[in-house]
């Protein structure tokens, strides 16, 4: 089952907004989770993660991010052990004719699991998702107001 976000309308053009997502760094540095991360190649990440369990405790897990632009967005697959996600990021223009209004969604889907864990991911992404999607939008509307996209 994917778990779908969705940003507030922003007042960016949508080719901004699509090439803010598929600069990568932009998308590793919203991360709730995100520790540190590498790059290996221009697509390709290794992230440390720091993954909360209840109130006070966590876990540190290393995952490798491949990054694959696409017309309107990027999509991005992790693999994590036994555990391999593919998020869809998705830039759609709203508004009127000649407005710069666009939307940003995303789809996540766990694509394998090993057994017993499929729900704690899915528990955590939930969460995770929400808070990323908070800072893509503060990370895009910071790019519409100085004009300056990476």
């Amino acid at each position: 089952m994917p778990i779908t976000t969705t940003s507030n309308p922003l007042r960016l053009p949508p080719s901004n907004a699509v090439h803010w997502l598929q600069h990568p760094p932009n998308l590793l540095a919203a991360n709730p989770s995100g520790v540190t991360h590498t790059q290996h190649s221009p697509s390709t990440y290794t992230i440390t993660l720091s993954i909360p369990v209840l109130w006070f405790f966590s876990f540190t897990v290393t995952t490798e991010a491949v990054f694959e632009n696409c017309v309107d967005g990027v999509f991005v697959v992790t693999k994590t052990g036994g555990v391999r996600t593919r998020s869809e990021w998705k830039v759609v223009a709203v508004g009127e004719e000649g407005e710069e209004v666009c939307v940003v969604s995303e789809v996540f889907r766990v694509l394998e699991c090993w057994w017993g864990a499929g729900w704690f991911v899915r528990w955590t992404a939930g969460r995770e998702h929400v808070v990323l999607m908070e800072r893509v939008e503060a990370g895009l509307r910071a790019a519409g107001e100085n004009k300056k996209v990476r």
